[in-house]
């Protein structure tokens, strides 16, 4: 039994010591992206609401059902937008609230997931929105937000409404609330990250004091559902 439970203690510091390296690359990463002037979407949520199925899907256009399980993933694109390539940077990660320090004041756009089929991770996406609230608010310039439900094609097993959703959006300054469903088309998770480049493409960043309009201009379209 001792050898047994010293196993597992090696395990776990084992997957820390892992996390605490993947997540350091990250910021290393990161910090040279902002030196090619790259804009870098950091994806937060709690573990297992389809992050990486959502990010994956955009990248490649591929459905993909299961996918390695890591700490945090990092992927680099020039993507097309208005006939331009736009250099991005892609941070997947599942980080708790209070680990977003490192990471944010070299975010320029955050896209906070949930799963609409759970409402633990709802209260977790509200958690990670307080923060990033924050972790910028001395910011004169503050990054952008979009607050995303994933998994919309499983209407039925629904625990967190459109209504819900937007409310905490304009609760936290969120550009946008969305919905996506992954499984069911690319269009669907293309849409989201639109929202992010078009929002670049007005200035990149927004100034606080326009934030609360631009909300309340996007308050209506928010609650249409992303998933086709």
């Amino acid at each position: 039994m001792d050898r047994v439970r010293d196993t597992k203690n090696l395990l776990v510091e084992f997957k820390s010591v892992v996390s605490k390296v993947i997540f350091n690359n990250i910021i290393l990463k990161l910090e040279n992206s902002q030196r090619l002037n790259r804009q870098n979407i950091t994806v937060v949520g709690e573990n297992g609401v389809g992050k990486t199925a959502f990010v994956i899907r955009y990248l490649t256009k591929r459905c993909v059902d299961s996918y390695g399980k890591l700490p945090g993933k990092v992927y680099e694109r020039g993507v097309r937008f208005n006939n331009n390539i736009v250099p991005i940077r892609i941070i997947d990660i599942s980080p708790q609230p209070s680990e977003l320090t490192t990471l944010a004041s070299k975010t320029n756009a955050y896209i906070v997931c949930y799963s609409i089929t759970s409402k633990a991770s709802f209260s977790k996406a509200k958690e990670f929105l307080a923060e990033i609230s924050r972790l910028h608010s001395d910011n004169v310039i503050s990054p952008l937000i979009v607050l995303v439900g994933l998994k919309a094609d499983k209407l039925l097993l629904r625990e967190v409404t459109a209504a819900e959703a937007v409310r905490c959006s304009l609760r936290h300054r969120c550009c946008k609330s969305l919905e996506c469903s992954a499984a069911n088309s690319y269009a669907s998770a293309c849409s989201v990250f639109q929202t992010v480049l078009k929002q670049f493409s007005k200035g990149q960043l927004r100034e606080r004091t326009s934030v609360a309009r631009t909300v309340c201009g996007s308050s209506v379209s928010a609650m249409k559902r992303v998933s086709m």
